[in-house]
Parts: C-alpha cells; sequence; structure tokens
C-alpha cells in the first residue's frame, strides 16, 4: 500500500472536518445558518435575558408600612390612612400618593372617586414609577383605561433601563395592553438603554401575536440591541419557527 505524505494526510483531514461542520450546520439545521458567524461559546451568553431588576417597578409592601397597627386587611389599611393623613398622604419611604396606594391594593372605588384630585398624573415615586406604570407593569387594564383618558403619558420612560410601558407589555405577552397603548399613541421604536425594543424584547419572549401586531404598525425590524442582535436573531436564537416566518 502506497504511504501517503504528511502534506495529503493534513489536506485529507481539513476535507473531512469541513465536510462535517457543513453537513451539521446547514443540512441538519437550516434555520441556524442566520447566526451561524456567533461561536458556540457565546451561545449561552447572548440567550442571557436582558432584564435589568429596576425595569419593573417595586410592589408596594403594606405590611411594613402599617407598623403596629392592628388591620390585617391593606384595603382597610388604605382606609384608615386616608382618614388619619388625608387624601394627599406621601408615603416618606416610597413616595407613593394614594392614588397609587389604591391601584397596589386593587381599590378601584377609591381610585375612581379621586383621581380627579391628582391634577399631575406624571407624577413619579421614588423609584421613578408614575400611577400608569404601577397600573400597566401589574396587568390592570381598568386602571390603564382611566389613566390614559385622563391624559397619562403612554411614552413614559421610568428608571435607568429607558425602559416604556410597550416594551413591558410586550416582553410579558399581554396583547390587550399592547393595543391598549398603541392605540393611546405609545411609540412603537423607541429604545432602551441596551438596545432594546417592544419587538426585541416580543420577539425573544416568543410572543407570535405580539410580534404580528407591532410588526402591523411598523416596527422596525432592523434594529439591533448591544448584543449585535435583532428580533429576527432571537427567533432563530430560540427556534421560534412562526416568528422566524413573520420576520424574514
Amino acid at each position: 500500500m502506497k504511504k501517503l505524505s504528511p502534506l495529503k494526510i493534513l489536506f485529507l483531514i481539513t476535507s473531512v472536518s469541513l465536510a462535517y461542520f457543513s453537513y451539521i450546520n446547514f443540512y441538519q439545521h437550516p434555520r441556524n445558518k442566520q447566526i451561524i458567524s456567533i461561536p458556540e461559546k457565546n451561545i449561552e451568553i447572548l440567550k442571557t435575558k436582558i432584564v435589568y431588576k429596576e425595569n419593573r417597578p417595586l410592589d408596594y409592601n403594606f405590611k411594613e408600612n402599617q407598623g403596629n397597627s392592628k388591620i390585617d386587611s391593606d384595603s382597610e389599611y388604605l382606609d384608615e390612612l386616608i382618614n388619619r393623613s388625608g387624601i394627599d398622604y406621601i408615603s416618606p419611604k416610597e413616595g407613593m400618593n394614594i392614588l397609587m396606594l389604591a391601584i397596589e391594593a386593587n381599590r378601584g372605588d377609591l381610585f375612581k372617586k379621586h383621581i380627579d384630585h391628582f391634577k399631575d398624573l406624571e407624577y413619579k415615586n421614588h423609584f421613578g414609577a408614575t400611577a400608569l406604570v404601577l397600573a400597566s407593569s401589574g396587568g390592570d387594564i381598568e386602571f390603564v383605561k382611566t389613566l390614559l383618558n385622563k391624559g397619562a403619558d403612554p411614552n413614559v420612560k421610568f428608571n435607568k433601563a429607558d425602559f416604556t410601558l410597550l416594551m413591558d407589555a410586550s416582553m410579558e405577552g399581554n396583547i390587550e395592553l399592547v393595543n391598549l397603548l398603541i392605540s393611546s399613541g405609545a411609540s412603537i421604536n423607541n429604545i432602551d438603554s441596551v438596545g432594546m425594543t417592544a419587538l426585541l424584547y416580543a420577539a425573544r419572549e416568543g410572543h407570535i401575536e405580539v410580534v404580528k401586531t407591532l410588526i402591523n404598525h411598523r416596527a422596525d425590524k432592523t434594529v439591533r440591541n448591544k448584543k449585535k442582535l435583532r428580533a429576527l436573531d432571537y427567533a432563530y436564537l430560540y427556534k421560534f419557527d412562526e416568528i422566524i416566518s413573520i420576520l424574514k
């Protein structure tokens, strides 16, 4: 048997390796060819979700703020607080006014009764959240509708990440809230501090109906976040076939 030279052996090994690489990436997994340039070791890093803790407003801790009060119910405590401190009360630690506390306690009666008293609906608590932010983040559609009808800003940005209500609703997949915000004038293509848009959040989380709605309202598919990923890249990364077909 004729011996092969070291150069020929090296050539054969290289050829076989390239053929195997092509088979694995383009034949078995053709959907991944859009992100084939991403090193394997970086895939998990890219999948790390860009959601900062400060994006979501903190819940008001009624128990912590009741002190020595023997009232167990948040609702009853709020009634007592209004009777004791008046409608203009603001919690010293969190900067929460009565309208915000009514939202947190799910007191629609107090909310409707006192909303006209609060002229500045853009007032922010110490965490940078308005009443609309609290209502929207809690998914309280009726509170959100009322605040928007009263003139609350649907494009309010809160906290350090420049997160918007539409981004939040898109990330959560709340299509009713997404439609409500858009119909009230929410900007579709706002970009937060890490380069994410509402469409990027929706695509990353696999929310098909939200992606469709945003695209129908001219969401920009070309935006790349700080990880250089587009909405389509997230769809390929997580293998969301229907979203891939929408965004192609």
